[in-house]
């Protein structure tokens, strides 16, 4: 590469020499050594390579090498033709380190990029409404209405006059409206989530049970805000109306209002209960031990009929425990795949355009 140094003949003389030192000087050096180009070679060396006017002026570059405790490998008089090669050398070892900082800044503000366009996209993802999310929010509706429906039965207050102008009256049957008002979404969400399998009997089913519970929302919706203002008005009607959904004897008139709750009302809750309940059990999406309580339950209310009323109520536990668990199976479902073929967004750098298959039913 070059030759040992030899001192020449005129010590004035000037000359381009390169030192070599083992290990790799900071840049914070360049200050010290003007006029020297600092280059780090792959081995670990650094190479100052430059003008040097005389002999002292060596001596003076020197003494500021040793001052730097750093081990001398060579001192090297350069050439012209070396000068040239070195220079290059240099240009192109300069090239080379600021290229590698150029790409590893465009990588890193493309990561970033990524990062922020990824972030969005997942965020559009999330804040998207799209039928799979409203049937698993559905879900949440189901679970809530079920348990509602299993925890009142033990506490609800007797249906007579007296009860009706309590506080826990107004506590529980507000929470019975509640309940209805989920409980309709609910059963939509259920229905909805095993509609490509439940066929005929799902349908049937849901229209069966869905009616029954939306006549027992407008009861229920009576007892908790017209009921109470007419119990001191009109004590008879308002036990004879309650006395409706108790199975008692009526001393006031009140039409076809006992044989629609008797026959649409309950005859509906029984059937629709069944035959929904043994379409979840077919359609095999959504847990079968759930579907099968649900149909159990349901086939089971004219048997619970026989019994006091106070017991009938602790009865209807079991279905509140399966409307409760087939919400759960909605809402805790992990899907990986959309409820219809969608295109994903491609996101820059990541790849193409992907698709996302429909969910295997």
């Amino acid at each position: 590469m070059g030759e040992t140094y030899t001192a020449p003949a005129d010590p004035d003389e000037p000359g381009l020499y390169e030192i070599r030192l083992k290990g790799h000087l900071d840049d914070r050096w360049a200050t010290r050594f003007e006029g020297m180009t600092l280059t780090w070679d792959d081995n670990g060396d650094t190479l100052l390579t430059g003008p040097v006017v005389d002999q002292a002026a060596l001596h003076g570059l020197l003494r500021k090498v040793r001052d730097l405790a750093m081990p001398l490998i060579a001192v090297t008089r350069i050439s012209p033709g070396q000068a040239a090669w070195s220079d290059r050398r240099n240009t192109m070892a300069t090239n080379e380190r600021m290229n590698a900082v150029t790409q590893t800044a465009t990588t890193e503000g493309d990561k970033h990029m990524n990062t922020n366009r990824q972030t969005s996209v997942s965020k559009e993802s999330k804040m998207k409404i799209t039928g799979s999310n409203l049937i698993r929010w559905t879900g949440v509706s189901a679970m809530v209405a079920g348990i509602i429906f299993a925890a009142i039965q033990p506490i609800h207050p007797p249906d007579v006059v007296a009860s009706v102008t309590t506080s826990a009256w107004a506590i529980i049957t507000g929470l019975k409206t509640a309940m209805c008002l989920l409980l309709l979404l609910g059963i939509v969400g259920i229905y909805a989530r095993q509609v490509n399998k439940a066929g005929w009997l799902g349908l049937a089913g849901f229209l069966l049970f869905g009616l029954s519970w939306a006549i027992q929302t407008a009861f229920v919706f009576a007892e908790s805000f017209i009921m109470p203002p007419l119990a001191t008005l009109a004590p008879k009607f308002v036990d004879s109306f309650l006395g409706t959904a108790a199975g008692r004897a009526s001393e006031v008139d009140l039409g076809a209002l006992p044989a629609i709750y008797g026959l649409v009302v309950g005859g509906l809750y029984m059937l629709g209960g069944l035959v929904f309940g043994i379409a979840t059990l077919r359609a095999g999406i959504l847990p079968r031990w759930a579907a099968g309580l649900l149909a159990v339950t349901a086939a089971l209310t004219p048997l619970a009929a026989l019994l006091p009323h106070a017991i009938q109520r602790l009865a209807a536990m079991p279905m509140g425990l399966a409307l409760a668990c087939l919400g759960y199976a909605l809402w805790s479902e992990r899907r990986t795949h959309a409820a219809e073929e969608q295109v994903a967004e491609p996101v820059p750098g990541t790849g193409s355009r992907q698709l996302r298959p429909t969910a295997a039913e």
